[in-house]
């Protein structure tokens, strides 16, 4: 899956709060509410910088999780190979 990337200038834009190179498909209504759904959990405050890394790293793992089913087998702890 690509992605494209807004481009890169050296400040966030006042109006959508989105930091530069951010994919398209994170909008500002998405990173605002990224930052008020963790900001109770972090002891300093969630960046916009930082909101935008955690919604990749969820969109990562989503994609990894929606490849289905895989020609690998987990193995329990404590079996053999």
């Amino acid at each position: 899956m690509r992605f494209t990337k807004r481009p890169s200038s050296p400040n966030l834009t006042q109006d959508d709060n989105v930091p530069p190179g951010t994919p398209e498909w994170i909008s500002a209504e998405l990173i605002a509410l990224t930052m008020k759904t963790w900001q109770p959990y972090y002891p300093t405050v969630v960046s916009p910088v930082e909101a935008v890394n955690m919604i990749t790293a969820v969109g990562g793992l989503v994609g990894v999780l929606s490849r289905g089913p895989s020609d690998e087998t987990l193995r329990g702890a404590g079996e053999g190979e």
